[in-house]
């Protein structure tokens, strides 16, 4: 099984991998006229993929990132978010001192925090 601890190297749109399936766009909110901001999102090798990319206006690239999680820990992050982040203490979600979970898969420690945001 594949340890993510080893850097997998920026996807290469060009040559992407045949087994990796392409899932699509997410849109993001700081995108602007100036600049777009793309989150492609693949499942490939286990993994749970985003690559973020920014693309200026005249059609270069400022910023490019990837994110990597095995894909065995995107299903339990969705449930925490919802049965535990989003849910009262009698509700069975977390007391309200606890602003974080964490779990291990395939050797990776995947942490979730909790975040407020003061508009």
């Amino acid at each position: 099984m594949l340890n993510i601890s080893s850097f997998l190297g920026l996807i290469d749109y060009a040559n992407i991998p045949v087994d990796y399936v392409y899932i699509g766009k997410l849109p993001n909110a700081l995108s602007t006229t100036k600049r777009e901001i793309v989150n492609d999102i693949f499942i490939g090798n286990n993994l749970f993929i985003v690559r973020k990319e920014g693309r200026l206006a005249n059609g270069k690239k400022n910023s490019i990132t990837q994110f990597e999680m095995p894909l065995d820990a995107l299903s339990w992050a969705l449930g925490s978010i919802e049965t535990m982040f989003e849910r009262k203490p009698s509700q069975g979600g977390l007391a309200k001192e606890v602003l974080h979970l964490d779990k291990q898969f395939t050797g990776e420690n995947i942490e979730l925090r909790y975040g407020v945001s003061v508009v």
